[in-house]
């Protein structure tokens, strides 16, 4: 029996959707601007921004077309974004935090001045997409909150 994924788009025009698309974007400029890590400070940011973008993802996928396979599952998988959502916004302000205080200084040799910028300019936008985060963390509250899984009780037959 074949299997067909049905993509369904609409989440996109959601404003779930379109805070993960936010979420993803500023998340891959965090990888760009901090990458290679050569201190520790570094690496935890980019520890952070790295497994918040991979499990952004995959909800942004799960919400895309997986959700149709697992529903029947056991699982609040609302309630499980939502915790991760909350948990990487705070990890989120502990490793932009970090960046920021570390290197937003002016280099010695002014040739390496170009570096400690991108380092600010990766804090800057973890700084945006911390914000993003705790407003997807709202969102998928209310979503949790409000959703066909938010009360036990049985619908009336119509």
């Amino acid at each position: 029996m074949p299997i067909s994924v049905e993509v369904k788009y609409e989440y996109f025009f959601t404003w779930g959707g379109r805070i993960k698309i936010v979420e993803l974007v500023l998340g891959a400029l965090c990888m760009m601007c901090a990458a290679p890590a050569f201190h520790s400070t570094q690496h935890w940011f980019l520890l952070v921004v790295v497994l918040g973008f991979i499990g952004t993802l995959y909800f942004t996928l799960h919400n895309l077309s997986i959700d149709t396979y697992v529903k029947n599952l056991a699982v609040n998988f609302t309630q499980v974004e939502f915790w991760f959502t909350a948990i990487t916004t705070f990890l989120y302000f502990t490793g932009f935090t970090a960046m920021l205080a570390d290197f937003a200084v002016t280099a010695d040799p002014p040739s390496d001045q170009y570096w400690y910028d991108a380092q600010v300019a990766a804090g800057v936008f973890a700084l945006f997409n911390d914000i993003a985060y705790a407003v997807g963390a709202y969102f998928i509250y209310l979503d949790w909150k409000t959703g066909p899984t938010a009360n036990n009780t049985t619908m009336p037959p119509a």
